[in-house]
């Protein structure tokens, strides 16, 4: 068995050309569809995860949840 990323495979027949957070991996990672292909997982830095909408990695506060905590209030 290969550690995660390597080994994984994300089906991308129906997804639209883009790189999507790996929610799995808690957004630290991401993967890159296009053509109906998987094009494999990317890492982000340490301290940040990554932004579908702007198609970076990110600092959490800059991001919409499910992700970040991006119009969240801290208690």
């Amino acid at each position: 068995r290969v550690p995660a990323p390597c080994g994984m495979w994300q089906d991308c027949t129906l997804l639209a050309d883009k790189r999507y957070a790996d929610i799995t991996r808690n957004c630290t990672s991401y993967y890159t569809c296009h053509g109906g292909t998987y094009f494999g997982h990317n890492f982000c830095n340490p301290g940040v995860v990554f932004d579908e909408v702007m198609q970076i990695c990110n600092w959490p506060q800059n991001v919409a949840p499910p992700c970040g905590t991006r119009g969240t209030k801290r208690r």
